[in-house]
């Protein structure tokens, strides 16, 4: 711990359909990590990033851009126990912020992080390469995201809820979280900072559809409603 400048706290488990009880350990690792970086000998002790979600803010004002800052009520966030989870350790990083002096925190709602843009590699196991990869085994794409909480499971009902993607590529997630860490930790006098890391210039699904029919040769891929693709 001696030797430690910052704690970036990024590992948690995805998985939409788990109650918020079912991520207990989850909440008090990040409670255990705040424990590590005080822990420290230094005058200051570590700086501490959680690396949180879009998920606390889902349910936010579309014509209002989200603020970077705390969120007072859980009311905003996605009704799962994944999005609770990561509010009500925002909670415990923010309490600890505010009670133990020269602890200096930030909080980071992150967005979805999509492949690499030079190889374009992504996760198979996550959702949307899930679904992609079905498309072209299937030879149908859905054409459109315009079922909304009629979806069989909910990791459907959040990804078809808005045709808008705002996908944001690896290499740039991760070179603005540095970025965010540097200018954090540059704050002395700020306890607590918050980011959105997310993709401010959206991606209309229609592009994705495009290119998986256009790249699909050796397989005819067809366009079909989200509800005959469920």
């Amino acid at each position: 711990a001696d030797e430690v400048t910052h704690v970036v706290h990024i590992a948690w488990l995805l998985h939409f359909r788990l109650s918020l009880p079912s991520y207990l350990s989850h909440i008090a690792a990040t409670r255990c990590l705040i424990d590590l970086a005080l822990s420290s000998t230094h005058v200051n002790p570590p700086h501490f990033t959680f690396i949180s979600s879009i998920g606390v803010v889902s349910l936010w004002d579309a014509d209002h851009r989200v603020p970077e800052a705390s969120i007072e009520t859980h009311l905003f966030a996605r009704p799962c126990g994944y999005a609770y989870a990561k509010y009500v350790a925002e909670k415990v990083v923010e309490k600890a912020a505010k009670q133990v002096p020269g602890f200096r925190a930030s909080i980071v709602r992150s967005g979805q992080i999509s492949g690499s843009l030079k190889t374009g590699a992504w996760q198979r196991k996550e959702l949307v390469p899930s679904m992609l990869r079905a498309s072209y085994e299937l030879g149908a794409v859905p054409k459109n995201f315009q079922v909304s909480l009629e979806a069989k499971t909910l990791e459907l009902q959040m990804l078809i809820c808005k045709q808008d993607l705002h996908w944001l590529p690896v290499e740039i997630a991760a070179k603005l979280l540095h970025a965010f860490v540097k200018d954090a930790g540059a704050n002395a006098d700020t306890p607590m900072t918050y980011y959105n890391l997310e993709n401010a210039q959206p991606t209309g699904w229609v592009h994705i559809t495009d290119s998986l029919v256009r790249s699909s040769r050796d397989k005819d891929v067809t366009l079909v409603s989200t509800h005959e693709w469920v």
